[in-house]
């Protein structure tokens, strides 16, 4: 498997203050790959960097060999394309129904007929188990449930990549393992790739290839390896956190 998305040597920053610096990873075609550290150390803002919807101060990302942030508009508005995205609060349009939502990604970048879009977001609701959902709004919807939504949208235009972060955060368990046990057939019947931001012991455990850790202290990436040898032979620091959040 070669090396889909490539983060070298990228600082990032919230205005004047610097988050992280120096960091440095490659995510394989087909790895999941998880983002953990403390609250506030940077991992959602690293994400949306790897999406390329902000600036790093430092270094560059590359998405198969093209450096996102100095693409032109029409590149990366095709790169995008190939990436499946769920942000932490949803980000479902609240005027739209959640049918609605699912279809406007393939409306505005498929040729699909109206019947093959509506056939693909009644399969994708049922995919997270909330095909009764389709005619509802977001507001009628339970955080979780939203957030499920959410994800069933990342999936619509069958990226290569999913960028999801915090996607078990708010859910029941049983809902939490569905989208677990959804990530984890993606990967194995899709090859898909998977980067996610989380803080869940039991979906790091159950699906994560390789944990990146960044230290809100060093405001570095400290270790990466997977989550087994992290917890076991990773940094002082890094055991620390993986046993203080429970990852045992």
């Amino acid at each position: 498997m070669g090396a889909l998305l490539c983060v070298e040597n990228v600082s990032i920053g919230a205005g004047a203050q610097l988050v992280q610096r120096g960091v440095g990873f490659e995510v394989a075609a087909g790895e999941v790959v998880a983002i953990v550290g403390a609250s506030g150390c940077g991992k959602s803002t690293l994400l949306r960097h790897l999406v390329g919807l902000e600036q790093p101060l430092a270094g560059r990302i590359l998405y198969r060999a093209h450096d996102i942030h100095r693409c032109g508009s029409a590149q990366l508005a095709r790169l995008r394309r190939e990436m499946g995205v769920m942000f932490q609060s949803g980000a479902l349009w609240s005027s739209m129904t959640v049918a609605a939502n699912l279809a406007l990604p393939l409306q505005l970048f498929s040729a699909l007929s109206a019947d093959e879009i509506a056939q693909r977001t009644r399969f994708q609701l049922e995919l997270v188990r909330l095909g009764h959902t389709r005619d509802l709004m977001p507001a009628q919807l339970s955080g979780g449930m939203r957030k499920r939504v959410a994800f069933a949208r990342a999936l619509m235009l069958e990226p290569s990549v999913l960028l999801l972060d915090e996607p078990g955060s708010g859910l029941d368990p049983l809902s939490a393992e569905l989208l677990d046990d959804i990530i984890l057939h993606l990967q194995a019947d899709r090859g898909m790739t998977t980067v996610l931001v989380t803080h869940e012991a039991t979906s790091l455990f159950k699906i994560a290839d390789r944990v990146v850790f960044l230290d809100i202290q060093s405001k570095t990436l400290t270790a990466i390896g997977t989550p087994s040898d992290l917890l076991a032979h990773g940094p002082p620091a890094v055991r620390q956190f993986l046993n203080r959040g429970g990852f045992t």
